[in-house]
């Protein structure tokens, strides 16, 4: 069963994941432009994590989704990487085709077509730490001297509010270091890149002051930008980008993003997922028209300058950037609510972005209700709550002239008297005159009304039974556009929501009086009475329990004293005005004043001028956590001293309690510590160097003992050419000696010739055989650092080419599984003279031992992250007491004639220090494994 539940869900995972997938296709023109292009795309070195450099190499979220894109595609790519301002000049001087993280702006779009955004980064403040003059709201930082980035999308909004000196700077890294030098007193940045270069310039004076949430500035939205002129490359962009799988998205999200809170990692909340149909109608329509209310604040509304407002307003707004700005909401000028309805219903608009179904019937198509609230009633604060809306309906109840929404209250409350009003400002300020006795609305009317208008003296008395459903108004023909509106408006999230509407509404909320609960709050205090009397009754027959317990807390306060007065800590007590009125005697000792004249005395002529105000900051911060500062004495000894305090209430009034302990003695010896440390740094520094040298020497004392092996190796691969050579030489003078040619003779002199001839090629082939081994060793000891991309059969390929010789005289037979298929990043040369150790390891091994039959078996195999190599051999293995120190140097299971204990000792060092990897020894049950394992790159 747990199998076949298990099975499920993986064919829903592979469903889900081949559904996710599309498909990229590409027109034939766009095939062209691939195959004779070479696209230049802007991206910055140093905008953590999306691109930026790691060890000279470029990295990143962004840089990673464009090899992917070009993977897909087929596009070729080249990077151009500089900062904003030069990169943004090229871009719009057509220099490069893509640029990296830009933001729309409407400026931008003239002349910029923009992907999705592949993610949103929060606006943030940063200040020095000791920066105090910020009080919440920019008024505030008037007068500031303010960093941003040349150009950067937000640049003419900051300098629009002309509250700082604008200070442009052409990076991030440069805006945050003048920070911190104090060449300016705030900057604005990206939270993610930021808190990269504070963290690496190590900028520990910088703090977050706050996130920018005006209105007016968004979120850093991420997006590709291509230039208008090349309409063919943005398709193809386009494309690529959202042929991309969500698997695909995910794990490039988790590399780079992984590592931040979770609300950092969220790109674009409340993506809309649209079908093929509905994105052809969007691409066709391009602009959806309204037609607006005029005076249903803040519902909508038309303001002062003629442009449709409000809470159905600042939702299409934030649905065109859902829809990534596929389609724009335009308005329809008409001069009256009367005639807006009047065009929608000619069909010479597309929607009516407020409408309430519930009035209207079904006259029209509507999206589901973005805004839904119960009616309440608005009457002055001296009403009493009304619990139903029969309470007031004969007494008056004041609304705009709108038949309609006026005929559908009067069908719900049948006799109720509507009093008409011109507008719902009228009505509001009526009831706030005592004109009218109340007015009905719903909540965000009401808190705009009462907010904007000052109508203090208002309050929500009470609920109307139904509740208000504000929807969008759609022509019955056009279904498309209302399923793309409830797709929009079901992906706003809460947070949106509650965006907008605060946006709008601000009030104060009068609840219901709950009688029961003053009934039941009355013989709580009722039983509290009782309970008193009672208790006040046991009190009196106590007095003896209470004059013992009074006595204990005087004993219990002359114990706390004696305590304060031991205390190695100076304590003392002031007033609201700064004069001490107790202390402890250790303050006298601390200070060198007696009691008395220290009571009276004002706590700061016991500071050094320079750091009175920064205990008065600290006092009026209320900080409670300790602080350094410069106090003196009667003599007018600087002491340096740590200090705590906090607020305290004595005989009914402030007072502050103040911690003192001298750090005389403790300073004297931090400075004798810091002395140390620098003499135990250059300790330090020597000893390395030290061992630097003795490494030295190891690697020349290794070089010695290898060139020995090798000259012996050499000597192996000599030995046969050597002797065929000699063997030709005696043929030659043995054929001479027996006189087997007759050279009187014409043809024995030519088969003489044929046959010397033959003998000297023969000779020529092994003396070709000697100068190849001189050349493979040769190279061998040549010095080669630099870094190769290669299959790693190749330096084993090389080292039993090298060793063939040796190994083919000691009958050692070489089994070779060889199953890696990456190639890697390897110091050649340096793997080259691991393998030759470790197999002229084992063949000292089958010799010392006399194994019958000696065989080596090389393996390799790949693995997620690099290629794992293991030599093992037939020899019995090595002793288990040992197996530990091989690696030691100067250690070695030979005789002294054949060991040094240096070879195994390096090899060990090649792999993990130069190549970053694993070299260990294992024995198994035919002799020992040594392992080595290698990483796909050396960084």
């Amino acid at each position: 069963m747990n199998k076949m539940i298990k099975s499920l869900f993986l064919i829903i995972f592979i469903f889900l994941h081949l559904a996710d997938a599309k498909d990229l296709l590409l027109t034939k023109k766009e095939q062209n432009y691939i195959n004779n292009t070479t696209v230049k795309v802007a991206l910055l070195p140093n905008f953590y994590p999306f691109s930026f450099y790691k060890n000279r190499t470029l990295r990143g979220y962004s840089y990673n989704l464009l090899k992917i894109i070009a993977q897909k595609s087929d596009l070729k790519i080249e990077f151009i990487v500089d900062t904003w301002p030069k990169n943004f000049n090229k871009f719009k001087n057509e220099e490069v085709h893509i640029i990296d993280s830009i933001s729309f702006t409407k400026e931008r779009a003239a002349y910029t077509n923009f992907t999705k955004p592949y993610f949103e980064i929060p606006l943030v403040m940063y200040s020095r730490i000791n920066f105090s003059d910020y009080d919440g709201t920019l008024q505030s930082l008037r007068n500031k001297r303010m960093g941003i980035t040349k150009d950067v999308f937000y640049s003419n909004t900051v300098e629009e509010l002309d509250l700082f000196d604008i200070v442009h700077f052409a990076s991030a890294k440069e805006k945050l270091n003048a920070l911190s030098s104090a060449k300016v007193d705030l900057i604005i940045d990206s939270f993610l890149s930021a808190k990269k270069i504070i963290k690496d310039d190590k900028l520990e004076n910088l703090k977050i002051l706050d996130e920018l949430t005006f209105p007016s500035l968004k979120k850093e939205d991420l997006r590709f930008g291509v230039h208008k002129n090349n309409p063919i490359l943005f398709s193809i962009l386009k494309k690529s980008y959202e042929s991309l799988t969500h698997l695909e998205k995910s794990k490039l999200k988790n590399k780079w993003l992984g590592v931040f809170p979770k609300q950092v990692q969220t790109t674009y909340e409340g993506e809309i997922k649209l079908n093929q149909e509905e994105i052809s109608y969007l691409n066709r329509k391009k602009i959806i028209t309204m037609c607006n209310s005029h005076n249903f604040a803040p519902i909508e509304f038309i303001n002062e300058e003629g442009i449709a407002s409000g809470i159905s307003i600042d939702t299409l707004k934030l649905i065109e950037k859902k829809l990534n700005y596929k389609v724009i909401f335009k308005t329809i000028t008409t001069h009256s609510t009367q005639e807006a309805k009047d065009f929608f219903k000619k069909n010479l608009c597309d929607i009516r972005p407020a409408a309430m179904p519930t009035v209207h019937k079904h006259q029209h198509q509507y999206t589901l209700p973005y805004l839904d609230y119960k009616a309440v009633l608005i009457t002055r604060n001296s009403e009493p709550f009304i619990s139903s809306i029969d309470d007031v309906k004969y007494k008056g109840v004041a609304y705009q002239d709108d038949p309609t929404i006026i005929n559908h209250i009067k069908n719900i409350y049948p006799g109720i008297t509507i009093i008409k009003t011109e507008t719902h400002k009228d009505a509001f300020a009526k009831v706030s005159s005592g004109e009218i006795y109340s007015t009905i609305s719903n909540l965000p009317m009401a808190s705009y009304y009462i907010t904007k208008y000052g109508f203090s003296n208002l309050k929500i008395a009470g609920h109307a039974q139904n509740n208000l459903k504000f929807s969008m108004a759609i022509n019955n023909e056009n279904k498309l556009l209302t399923s793309i509106l409830n797709k929009s408006l079901s992906s706003i999230t809460q947070r949106e929501k509650s965006t907008i509407f605060n946006k709008w509404a601000h009030i104060n909320y009068s609840k219901q009086i709950d009688y029961s609960m003053i009934i039941n709050i009355a013989i709580f205090v009722a039983f509290i009475i009782v309970l008193l009397i009672y208790r006040q009754f046991i009190l009196s027959k106590n007095n003896d329990k209470l004059q013992k317990t009074k006595d204990e807390l005087l004993e219990s306060n002359n114990h706390i004293k004696a305590i304060l007065q031991s205390t190695v800590e100076s304590i003392f007590i002031t007033d609201s005005n700064n004069i001490i009125v107790d202390c402890n005697q250790m303050c006298s000792t601390l200070f060198g004043f007696d009691k008395k004249e220290l009571l009276g005395m004002n706590q700061y002529d016991l500071v050094h001028e320079n750091d009175i105000k920064k205990i008065k900051q600290k006092n009026k911060t209320n900080t409670q956590t300790s602080y350094e500062v410069n106090a003196m004495n009667k003599k007018g000894k600087i002491l340096p001293v740590l200090v705590r305090s906090s607020k305290i209430i004595k005989n009914n009034l402030p007072h502050r309690v103040s911690i003192i302990l001298d750090l005389t003695e403790l300073k004297k010896t931090q400075k004798a510590l810091e002395t140390l440390n620098k003499d135990l740094a250059i300790k330090v520094i020597q000893e390395v160097d030290k061992n630097k040298k003795k490494d030295l020497q190891l690697l020349h004392q290794a070089r010695h003992a290898q060139m020995g092996e090798l000259i012996n190796m050499i000597a192996h691969q000599w030995r046969q050419p050597l002797n065929a050579i000699a063997a030709t030489i005696m043929n030659i003078q043995m054929q001479l000696s027996l006189e087997k040619f007759d050279l009187s003779k014409q043809n024995e002199r030519d088969n003489f010739t044929i046959f010397v001839n033959q003998k000297l090629g023969n000779m020529e082939d092994f003396i070709q055989t000697l100068s190849v081994t001189i050349d493979d060793f040769r190279n061998f000891y040549k010095q080669d650092n630099q870094i190769k991309i290669e299959s790693i059969h190749t330096p084993i390929k090389k080292a039993l080419g090298i060793i063939k010789a040796l190994i083919l005289s000691n009958k050692i037979e070489i089994i070779q599984k060889l199953n890696s298929k990456k190639n890697i990043e390897i110091f050649e040369s340096e793997l080259l003279q691991v393998f030759l150790n470790v197999i002229k390891n084992a063949q000292d091994n089958f010799e010392d031992r006399q194994t019958k039959n000696p065989n080596i078996t090389i393996s390799t195999k790949d693995v997620k992250k690099g290629v794992i190599i293991e030599i093992l051999d037939n020899g019995g293995g090595i002793d288990s007491k040992i197996i530990d120190n091989i690696f030691d140097p100067y250690f070695s299971t030979k005789n002294i004639k054949n060991g040094t204990g240096l070879g195994l000792y390096m090899s060990k060092s090649i792999i993990e220090q130069h190549h970053k990897g694993k070299f260990y020894a294992v024995n198994k049950k035919e002799g020992v494994s040594f392992c080595i394992e290698l990483h796909d790159s050396l960084d």
